[in-house]
């Protein structure tokens, strides 16, 4: 009864994402990419602790980190635990220990870091700032005011910063096929003591596809991985 009911809800959960990386499977870019951070959010343990975007987290408790994925294992699972974080910054390697917050609704660690992915126009707001600008749905937000935007975290920081001042937005739209770079100029506007102006930006997604035998190591690999989280 034991292995009915359990064992192959395991095997079924093996066989369909082997199926789904061997086939083709969508996946958002920070699964895939580096240690890399993109954006640290202010007053956070990250930032207390000193680290900077752009440094590069190379190990977490002396467990190698290969992506960002890993760097969200090492977080999620020490909730309130001082973590030991060495990172690459520049041509330096250095270490730093980060005391961790705990989640109070899931329990889960908190660090305050995203990692450094692409962002993503998903939706323009009709008579919003940003509409009126000419922002438009697909086009890659490059930075903001100067400052390169790696991460969906760090644009509402960007604009919060504006305190309502005009901003230059600079993105990579696709035309006729190739890649063209844009400068907006764009003037926030005040709603709810927040400044505002009018899209939403998510994380870029890749296309992972596996031979099968590639497919069926990281669906153990996965499923481990779930066990784990559970």
């Amino acid at each position: 009864v034991l292995f009915m009911g359990v064992g192959f809800n395991f095997l079924l959960s093996i066989v369909l994402i082997t199926i789904a990386l061997n086939r083709g499977l969508e996946v958002p870019q920070s699964n895939v990419v580096d240690g890399t951070i993109g954006s640290v959010v202010p007053a956070s343990p990250a930032e207390k602790a000193g680290l900077l975007p752009g440094d590069t987290i190379l190990e977490m408790n002396n467990h190698k980190i290969e992506t960002w994925k890993d760097v969200n294992y090492a977080v999620l699972l020490n909730p309130g635990e001082v973590v030991k974080v060495r990172f690459k910054r520049g041509s330096e390697i250095l270490e730093k220990n980060v005391q961790l917050e705990k989640d109070p609704q899931r329990s889960l660690g908190k660090m305050g870091i995203t990692p450094s992915v692409d962002v993503l126009v998903s939706e323009v707001s009709p008579d919003m700032p940003a509409a009126k600008a000419g922002l438009k749905k697909g086009d890659v937000i490059k930075s903001i005011d100067g400052l390169l935007m790696r991460g969906t975290e760090a644009v509402p920081m960007a604009i919060q910063r504006s305190q309502g001042k005009p901003i230059k937005i600079v993105v990579d739209r696709n035309e006729g096929g190739r890649n063209v770079a844009k400068e907006l100029t764009v003037t926030p506007t005040k709603r709810e003591n927040r400044w505002l102006i009018g899209f939403a930006p998510i994380d870029r997604t890749v296309m992972i596809k596996m031979p099968l035998s590639a497919a069926i190591k990281e669906s153990f690999s996965k499923c481990k991985e779930h066990i784990e989280m559970t």
